[in-house]
């Protein structure tokens, strides 16, 4: 069981350029040497409301293994200043950068990366160039394209409709044709720009190339499934083909960032606080 000391956190707003970013500050146990900063990156809309509850608890762990974790809340997003239909990808990247510069400031210690989902897409974003070397980056069930995974949000939309009697019908506008039209969209109850769906559109990681970068591909697969999908292989392929080194490690467990009750996986917790605890 946790300490009190080990299990609390300290809370801020971090002072940017675009207004205030709230963020949890979790300090490395005091009576071991510190390793290292871990800024965590969190996934998109609702998944990220969903996967509090395992970012704080692997931050904590993290924390008692001798790493000072900052959890940042996006431009916004959560606490943070801002609404989210304002938000771009560039906005995103330059407030992980205020949050890397605030852990060196703090720490004198080498930084890691750590992103669930979209967040872990951010993180991969980061380390493209050598400008912004980290230590690690650990990537939770990484989403790698951003066309498809809008595809697959957008689809709520209709998925609300059909649960409030609308009628989706293929005389409807779609959601992109909404968004091209300058139109704010709402889906499940979070409001989108052309501006910040075409900057998530324009992302696509199988053509990036990531240097001597340290990264750790973590996955939760489906039910009897032991492989990542053909599509998700092929793009780790030709990374790997790239010179990229990737640590893969397939971890049982429920996906609680797409869960109805909020969950949690204790498997990925204990497997990328090992990563952590690797030299």
């Amino acid at each position: 069981m946790l300490s009190v000391a080990a299990s609390s956190a300290e809370s801020f707003f971090l002072d940017t350029s675009s207004g205030y970013r709230f963020c949890l500050y979790f300090s490395p146990k005091k009576d071991k040497p510190c390793l290292g900063g871990i800024v965590y990156l969190h996934p998109f809309a609702e998944e990220m409301n969903k996967s509090r509850k395992m970012a704080a608890m692997q931050a904590r762990r993290l924390a008692v293994s001798g790493y000072g974790v900052l959890i940042i809340d996006l431009f916004g997003c959560g606490d943070s200043s801002g609404e989210l239909k304002d938000a771009s990808w560039s906005i995103w990247k330059q407030d992980v950068q205020d949050a890397i510069n605030w852990m060196r400031a703090r720490l004198k210690a080498p930084i890691s990366l750590w992103g669930l989902r979209l967040g872990a897409l951010l993180a991969l974003d980061m380390v493209q160039s050598t400008e912004n070397p980290v230590e690690k980056i650990a990537l939770w069930q990484p989403v790698l394209q951003g066309t498809s995974f809008l595809n697959q949000f957008f689809r709520l939309r209709l998925a609300g409709d059909m649960l409030t009697e609308k009628n989706p019908s293929s005389t409807q506008p779609s959601v992109r044709t909404l968004l091209d039209q300058g139109q704010i969209v709402e889906i499940a109850g979070y409001e989108i720009s052309h501006a910040l769906a075409a900057s998530i559109d324009a992302l696509d990681a199988s053509g990036w190339h990531f240097g001597a970068s340290d990264l750790h591909w973590l996955e939760c697969p489906s039910e009897n499934s032991t492989a990542l999908p053909f599509a998700r292989q092929k793009i780790l392929t030709g990374w790997m083909e790239k010179g990229t080194h990737i640590n893969i490690q397939m971890v049982s467990g429920h996906p609680f960032w797409m869960s109805q009750e909020t969950t949690v996986n204790t498997d990925l917790v204990d497997a990328t606080t090992g990563i952590f605890r690797q030299p």
